[in-house]
């Protein structure tokens, strides 16, 4: 038996990532930096995308997609 943890799948991956970059935007938001809050949500947009294509019906995909909503 293997006592790892398991590692990370790509899509759970995605939705850190996106949840770190979300983070950042927000605090770029309140620092009147929009520039670089853009940027950030650019950067999830491309996290959403690659996690549509493996897994469209995933928990994690919906929840990169309310993380996008909030920034709309």
């Amino acid at each position: 038996k293997n006592s790892y943890p398991h590692p990370f799948k790509r899509a759970e991956f995605y939705l850190i990532e996106s949840a770190i970059l979300a983070t950042k935007a927000i605090e770029s938001k309140k620092r009147q930096k929009e520039k670089l809050a853009h940027e950030y949500v650019e950067k999830i947009e491309i996290f959403k995308n690659k996690c549509e294509k493996i897994a469209p019906e995933s928990r994690e995909l919906k929840t990169i997609s309310e993380i996008l909503d909030y920034f709309e």
